[in-house]
C-alpha cells in the first residue's frame, strides 16, 4: 500500500474511532442527563463531524471511481436525515424516546461503517 493510501485508511479508520466515540458520549449524556441543551450541543457537534467524514469518505470514492457510490452516498443522507430529525424534534421527545431515538441513531451508524464502510476501505487497499 503507497504512503498516500496507508493515511487515507488511517485517516478513515480514526474518524471512525472518533465518531463512535461521539455517538456513545450523546447515548450516554441521554442517560445521565436530563438537558436537552446539553445533549443538543452533543448532536451539534456529532452532525458537524458526520458532514466533515462523509465528505472526506465522498471524495475518496470520487477519486477511486467506487463502483457503489451511488448507494454509499444514500446512506449519508439517511443518516445526516436521522441526525438533523432526532435534532429537529429533541424539544417534543421525553427521555425515554430520546434514548431510544439515539440508541438506533448509534446503531444505524455502526451497521454503516461495518457493512458499507468496511467494504470501502477493502475495495481502497486491493487497488
Amino acid at each position: 500500500m503507497k504512503e498516500t493510501e496507508h493515511y487515507e485508511v488511517s485517516r478513515i479508520n480514526e474518524q471512525h474511532s472518533k465518531y463512535v466515540k461521539l455517538l456513545e458520549n450523546l447515548c450516554m449524556s441521554s442517560m445521565i442527563e436530563n438537558n436537552n441543551t446539553c445533549i443538543g450541543q452533543i448532536l451539534s457537534d456529532l452532525s458537524a463531524y458526520s458532514q466533515s467524514h462523509h465528505e472526506f469518505e465522498e471524495s475518496l470514492m470520487k477519486k477511486i471511481d467506487y463502483p457503489y457510490y451511488d448507494l454509499h452516498i444514500t446512506e449519508h443522507t439517511k443518516l445526516r436525515s436521522i441526525l438533523k430529525n432526532i435534532f429537529l424534534d429533541l424539544d417534543q421527545m421525553d427521555t425515554r424516546t430520546i434514548m431510544t431515538v439515539l440508541l438506533e441513531m448509534k446503531n444505524d451508524s455502526i451497521s454503516h461503517i461495518l457493512y458499507t464502510d468496511m467494504p470501502l476501505i477493502k475495495y481502497y487497499k486491493e487497488l
